[in-house]
């Protein structure tokens, strides 16, 4: 395990017109999408705890495989989707069990380690907002 940044990147990507995430893994310098072995199963967890706490924070706080999609998003607006994606980058562990969780702003980004199923990940996260109606959350392996 060397610590070094890869060509690949996980993405999270919130759409609208109707509002619905995707999850998907692919290569950064061409966006060609890559097999993902996370399972399905933890992943739609993922997305059902977001919809839960994008519902119970809705309208507090300030404004702000190749790829799994979410059913249609109903009950919350995408900005409070969008915070609870925040809160998840923030604080992992109210999401999915973790331990050992840092998180230090960087110039573009937000790099951070956690200890999860007995690995340490080092992710460096980005919001890219160049697609139309949608806004990403990218973690670099």
């Amino acid at each position: 395990d060397t610590k070094q940044e890869t060509e690949d990147e996980r993405v999270i990507a919130v759409k609208e017109n109707p509002l619905r995430m995707e999850f998907f893994h692919r290569h950064v310098s061409d966006g060609y999408r890559l097999y993902w072995k996370a399972p399905i199963g933890s992943v739609q967890n993922m997305v059902q705890e977001l919809i839960n706490y994008a519902a119970t924070n809705m309208g507090k706080g300030e404004a702000v495989g190749l790829g799994v999609r979410s059913d249609e998003i109903k009950g919350v607006s995408h900005d409070a989707l969008w915070r609870s994606m925040m809160v998840s980058i923030r604080e992992p562990a109210r999401f999915f069990p973790c331990s050992d969780v840092s998180v230090v702003e960087r110039q573009g980004f937000v790099q951070r380690t956690l200890t999860g199923n007995g690995e340490t990940y080092v992710e460096n996260i980005d919001e890219d907002e160049d697609e139309e109606s949608s806004e990403e959350v990218k973690e670099e392996e």
